[in-house]
């Protein structure tokens, strides 16, 4: 049994450990497979396979320290996150030595490992975080490094709409998360799922926590409405589909739905909720079966059935049900990696991913027959796979008729693409003459992850309560003692099992596709039209200020100066309203008579300013306003904040390079504006200016917070180890605003590098 092994104890610290070597690995990654070749991929593989070992072997424990703003660093290895981490890093290592037999050298290779290094240590983080917050943090990143991977082959089209597209779609239910969270911890007072209880109030906020957490999980898993991104990912290389769809990304919903089951479950709205939302996945990923020939496309729409069926899994309190969701998860992440391998396979060896242009390859190809039969078995259902444990498991399922139907429709979809996929292929006359089998790298992870799903079914009954039972802990909040067959003998389950895989295959055999354009309920083609109405919904959305600017009539509506007048204007009154309403402002700020050079620099400053009004030439103007900033930065240096003066320079010297690239390409003025407009600009500008200096005075003038000031003084030495509170409060208290500042700042020096490139690039 592997729970002894498991329990016997690894020093603290473990999971820092890996994620912290994950992410440090994914900086060096680029280096390792620039030197190496796509060889290096193989040598990286070290990586998860360490972590898996560490799976096996690490106790269930849980670790938190203070990170910032009240968020912690809180981390979590139990029965459940421990099913995860052992498949995102067995998958993971395997994928990665099937990569350095996929590629072949190329541009950019090593960004590519970099990216999925990137994404395999924030998968590990996102299911060992106990606390919501730093779980979110690892979703995002899921996220982003997800774009990286999908969009690789940046010069296509079709990726960089596929990959933009998972993005926005993931990133969006990713802010609705997120709401649900803070609306959760408004109930259960915690961010911390181990702290979270068994029980949510329902009678206030409750149901929309769940709603908001729902959709979330939902756009990452791929669940109807939001299915309609996974199959365009398939534009990404094979090892990136095999692994963000299979086992990692699109179970992260089904991760967390699994993770907050015990909390959230005595909500009325939970199974209802996640039933539907399961049931509707299933049945229309099988509808939407019938007019693929593309293997990668038949697989993702596998995966979307799939995990359909385990959200509809979730939704039950049924003990069966639980025990197939969590052989099913296990089963699934091993055949469908198995196969989406074994699809690049063929891809590479024929050219081609239609699955009704493959046909007797098995002699050409032995080893790639052999892992794909294996993994097409437990797709099947047959006896001895661990994909018939879990089949055998949801059909005794007790309630409604709708479990059967969607264990039918789930079943019937993974049995057509795995006979597609993983047999018919290998089998019947030779059509591919030049075939030949496919380096051992990447046959050799067909074959083990076909092996580890036949041998883990029919040992099911020495480690699964181990493992299994720790699982079903995790899902039940409590300790289970479940009971774990290979077989369960003839009786109706088993029948209506067989029938299922008996008809998986013969559809896969015989039906052919009826179409070329799939029924898609409008979404994908909605979806992309919504994106290119964006900016056009845009300039409607701020149209309104432009009649504000024009208030003389004198310009064109919809400028942009127009625009930025009304917006300028607009802020102008509702501060100046503010300031007027909150009573008279009392000027409580000491008047200190400046030094000679601080009266230089206000006058330089000022003068400039001016002179910026009068100026012919957008790259004069441009240049003066540095002049201005760079006063500014000065008077900061003269009173002893060195941090804000580098700050405001570099911020100046950003804006500046940005300005003059952007307008150096603009044509030249035409006619200056009418002295109308140019007075109606001036004291626009006036007024925002007086109002903006008379709401830092008011601030200035309210009753200082001397509590405030003492307690982060008093608090820099022992808590922020530092002497200087400003320093302590820019890096320490206020960690996070530093962080934003100082992202702000990259992503610009990011944008100046492009700009600059891009002229380069033209000039040459």
């Amino acid at each position: 049994m592997l729970g002894p092994l498991w329990r016997s104890g690894l020093p603290d610290g473990g999971m820092l450990a890996v994620l912290g070597v994950g992410f440090l690995l994914s900086v060096l990654a680029p280096f390792v497979v620039r030197a190496a070749g796509p060889k290096g991929f193989a040598w990286l593989a070290a990586y998860p396979a360490g972590v898996f070992a560490w799976g096996l072997a690490a106790p269930s424990e849980v670790t938190a320290f203070p990170w910032a703003a009240g968020v912690e660093v809180a981390l979590r290895l139990d029965g459940l996150s421990r099913l995860f981490v052992l498949l995102v890093s067995g998958l993971g290592a395997l994928i990665l030595v099937y990569a350095s037999g996929y590629f072949k050298p190329r541009p950019n290779l090593g960004r590519f490992a970099g990216a999925f290094i990137g994404f395999m240590a924030s998968m590990l983080g996102l299911v060992l975080a106990d606390d919501a917050i730093l779980l979110f943090v690892f979703w995002e990143l899921t996220s982003v490094t997800s774009y990286l991977l999908i969009g690789f082959d940046h010069e296509s089209p079709s990726a960089r709409a596929s990959a933009q597209q998972a993005f926005l779609v993931t990133a969006a239910g990713g802010l609705a998360m997120l709401a649900g969270f803070v609306v959760l911890h408004s109930e259960t007072g915690t961010f911390r799922f181990s702290e979270m209880g068994f029980v949510v109030p329902e009678a206030l906020m409750g149901a929309p926590a769940l709603l908001l957490i729902v959709a979330g999980c939902a756009t990452k898993s791929a669940q109807f409405p939001f299915h309609f991104w996974l199959p365009n990912a398939m534009a990404a290389p094979t090892p990136v589909s095999a692994f963000l769809h299979s086992a990692t990304m699109v179970k992260a919903g089904v991760y967390l739905l699994a993770r907050l089951k015990p909390t959230m479950e005595s909500v009325t709205l939970w199974s209802p909720l996640l039933m539907g939302l399961g049931a509707a996945t299933a049945l229309v990923a099988l509808a939407l079966l019938a007019y693929h020939h593309d293997a990668k496309k038949l697989l993702a729409y596998t995966t979307m059935g799939a995990l359909g069926a385990l959200v509809f899994l979730l939704g039950q309190p049924d003990r069966y049900a639980l025990q197939a969701f969590v052989a099913l998860v296990t089963a699934h992440a091993l055949y469908k990696g198995a196969l989406f391998l074994t699809a690049g396979s063929l891809d590479k060896a024929t050219g081609t991913r239609d699955v009704f242009a493959w046909s007797g390859l098995g002699r050409a190809m032995p080893w790639t027959a052999f892992g794909g039969a294996l993994a097409a078995g437990s797709a099947l259902g047959l006896v001895g796979t661990l994909g018939f444990i879990g089949k055998e498991y949801a059909l005794k399922v007790g309630g409604a008729p709708a479990g059967w139907i969607v264990t039918a429709a789930f079943a019937l979809g993974a049995g057509l693409v795995a006979s597609r996929v993983g047999i018919l292929p290998f089998v019947g006359g030779r059509r591919e003459a030049k075939a030949i089998e496919v380096p051992w790298a990447m046959w050799l992870g067909p074959v083990v992850l076909g092996v580890a799903g036949i041998g883990l079914a029919l040992s099911v009954g020495l480690w699964g309560a181990g493992l299994f039972d720790e699982v079903g802990a995790s899902l039940r909040g409590r300790p289970v003692d479940w009971t774990w067959k290979p077989f369960f003998g003839f009786d109706r389950v088993f029948a209506a099992s067989l029938l299922l895989a008996g008809l998986g295959f013969w559809l896969g055999w015989r039906i052919r596709p009826l179409g070329s354009t799939p029924p898609t309920m409008g979404l994908d083609r909605s979806w992309h039209r919504a994106v290119a109405a964006l900016p056009g919904w845009a300039a409607k959305a701020t149209s309104w200020l432009a009649p504000v600017g024009s208030v003389t009539g004198a310009a064109a509506g919809g400028r942009l100066r127009d625009g930025l007048a009304g917006l300028f204007s607009v802020v102008t009154v509702v501060v100046a309203t503010g300031l007027a309403s909150s009573g008279p402002i009392r000027f409580a700020v000491p008047f200190v008579w400046p030094g000679v050079f601080e009266a230089m620099l206000v006058v330089l400053a000022g003068a400039t300013a001016v002179a910026v009004v009068f100026a012919p030439r957008r790259v004069s103007a441009i240049c003066m306003l540095g002049i201005v900033g760079t006063g500014v930065a000065l008077i900061f240096l003269t009173h002893g904040a060195p941090d804000l003066a580098l700050t405001q320079l570099l911020a100046e010297l950003l804006v500046i390079v940005i300005a003059v690239l952007v307008f150096y390409r603009l044509p030249k003025f035409r006619s200056l504006s009418s002295g109308w407009v140019r007075v109606r600009d001036a004291t626009i500008a006036l007024g925002f200016g007086t109002v903006m200096a008379l709401l830092l005075l008011a601030v200035q003038s309210s009753p200082p917070q001397a509590d405030v000031a003492a307690g982060l003084a008093a608090r820099s030495v022992p808590e922020a180890y530092g002497r200087n509170v400003v320093n302590t409060i820019l890096v320490d208290f206020r960690a996070l605003d530093t962080l934003g500042e100082a992202t702000v700042l990259v992503v610009a020096a990011i944008g100046v590098l492009a700009l600059m490139r891009l002229r380069m690039e033209d000039a040459a």
